[in-house]
């Protein structure tokens, strides 16, 4: 069995919008400057992960750092979007709202062990 902690959305997209601004605030800029400046900028783009894309197009000109934020947290929701629908294809999945959640469905299975 596979038990999903699955926040509602408006949670789930506020935890994302605030890892966003931990990472901003903790170097991505800066680390994917260093990339940049390294001559990385085609590698970086060929792995595609969210954060460097669009940071890439912010060091291009192409688009301003809060519009390359903004996107990152749009991308980052997406596939989180997709996520979700991956897990609700799976068989025998429980889904839980919150930690508490989680806690009461591990004591009904426990208990059912006993």
């Amino acid at each position: 069995m596979v038990i999903c902690l699955m926040p509602d959305r408006e949670r789930l997209y506020k935890a994302i919008n605030d890892r966003v601004d931990k990472m901003m605030k903790a170097g991505l800029l800066r680390e994917a400057e260093e990339l940049y400046n390294r001559g990385m900028k085609d590698a970086i783009l060929a792995i595609n992960v969210i954060g460097y894309n669009e940071l890439i197009d912010y060091l291009d000109d192409r688009i301003s750092l809060d519009s390359a934020i903004t996107q990152i947290k749009q991308n980052t929701r997406r596939f989180a979007k997709r996520q979700i629908t991956w897990f609700k294809g799976m068989k025998n999945i429980r889904y839980a709202r919150s930690d508490k959640e989680v806690i009461d469905i591990l004591r009904v299975l426990w208990k059912r062990e006993k």
